[in-house]
């Protein structure tokens, strides 16, 4: 979708989730469906010279996906997610949101700190850090359960990064928030056994 199309303005405002909307205008806003989609337009802008910010589900406040010129490159598509329950790891696609992998490890007695809320884009909650569900009790801020994540750098290259391969993008990737200096296409979790049962209080 590019600025002068019709639609843009519809298409910008909805790349951030709240009500308030950041007066920023990319020039470019593109919506991959593949990770292939992804370093497309990774090599796009790079052959261009254009700027990339990157949106999973846009629940940022701050609406840090919408930046003036470049391209707003948008992941929320890419929900993917599998779940290998003999290893505890579940790879997601970054535009997976918090109920998809909750519902999606339940049945394998599993669980993850996900975000509070249930449409939170799991891409841009575990950048930038992961403040989710009984996180003390889980590996710490979520972040620190990704074991390994697969990335596609400004030119175009697909990486993985893990604590053998890489290691130092996979300290990046853990707290680089959207200033991060490549694109996230999936990222593989440890998770953990579901507990039998949960207390639930409310403060009125």
């Amino acid at each position: 979708i590019r600025r002068q199309d019709s639609d843009y303005e519809l298409w910008r405002q909805s790349m951030v989730w709240h009500s308030w909307k950041p007066t920023r205008f990319p020039e470019m806003i593109v919506q991959a469906r593949t990770e292939d989609d992804v370093r497309g337009a990774v090599e796009y802008a790079a052959h261009n010279g254009l700027k990339i910010a990157v949106r999973s589900g846009g629940h940022n406040p701050l609406g840090p996906s919408l930046r003036d010129g470049g391209i707003c490159l948008d992941l929320s598509a890419l929900t993917d997610i599998r779940i290998d329950a003999s290893k505890r790891i579940a790879s997601i696609q970054t535009g997976a949101r918090s109920m998809q992998l909750i519902n999606a490890l339940a049945p394998h007695g599993l669980c993850f700190p996900t975000p509070h809320c249930a449409s939170v884009g799991m891409g841009g909650f575990l950048l930038g850090g992961g403040l989710g569900w009984n996180h003390p009790y889980r590996g710490g801020v979520a972040t620190f359960n990704i074991e390994a994540a697969e990335l596609i750098t400004a030119d175009g290259k697909r990486v993985l990064a893990s604590a053998d391969e890489n290691p130092d993008l996979l300290w990046a990737v853990r707290g680089g928030g959207p200033g991060l200096f490549a694109v996230v296409s999936r990222m593989h979790l440890k998770v953990y056994a579901a507990p039998k049962t949960i207390l639930v209080s409310s403060y009125i």
